[in-house]
């Protein structure tokens, strides 16, 4: 989510004029849990011996992937809403928080890039036999995507890496000092979200299972 230098005047959780290091690792942690829960919908029914006997229950294959595509969605909102909620109450609690609106707009952010990644998992997780095997192909996504935003932020010349990679899809020091979200970026995770989930329902909808 580019860089997370901001400015004391709208900063997040403050320590030195930098944001707390746990906010970094919000969208981290959120991308793991999102990511996973959409890699593992389908194949886990698959992995587990249960996927002839959903299937064959008085339900279409379609309202089968979007019961859990809602329920997986739901899950992640919920977790990010939690999640924010306790950091504007401890924030204003020890006095830190000089901009709720800031925090709130960079945790969005947060729930939009994971929802960008949980397009990316449900798109995979019809073509993937092996739970255990699909979570690392998701963790391993998100883990390569977190080290290349990191490495891009050393240097200049690493900026490449930066290309292409959802941790980058906001700029959380932007966004934090007042600029708010961009429209360009929200269609792209809501999008990316979208393709992936049609994605996913045509596969499941298509493979034989």
């Amino acid at each position: 989510m580019g860089d997370w230098k901001t400015t004391p005047k709208t900063s997040l959780l403050l320590k030195d004029g930098y944001p707390d290091s746990h906010s970094r690792f919000f969208l981290l942690l959120l991308g793991f849990f999102s990511m996973s829960w959409a890699i593992g919908s389908i194949v886990k029914e698959r992995d587990r011996l249960t996927a002839e006997f959903l299937f064959t229950l008085p339900y279409s294959r379609t309202s089968i992937f979007w019961a859990k595509w809602l329920a997986h969605i739901c899950q992640v909102i919920a977790v990010a809403v939690v999640s924010a909620g306790i950091v504007l109450l401890i924030g204003n609690f020890i006095g830190m928080l000089n901009a709720p609106w800031a925090v709130t707009n960079v945790m969005l952010a947060g729930l939009l890039t994971s929802l960008a990644f949980m397009g990316i998992g449900f798109a995979l997780s019809p073509w993937l036999n092996s739970e255990r095997g699909a979570l690392s192909i998701g963790i391993g996504i998100v883990s390569i995507m977190f080290l290349y935003n990191i490495i891009a932020g050393l240097n200049d010349s690493f900026m490449w890496m930066a290309k292409a990679n959802l941790f980058n899809l906001f700029d959380a020091a932007a966004i934090s000092g007042g600029e708010g979200l961009p429209m360009a970026s929200v269609f792209g995770a809501l999008g990316l979200l979208a393709a992936g989930s049609c994605a996913g329902w045509a596969g499941i909808v298509q493979r034989d299972l």
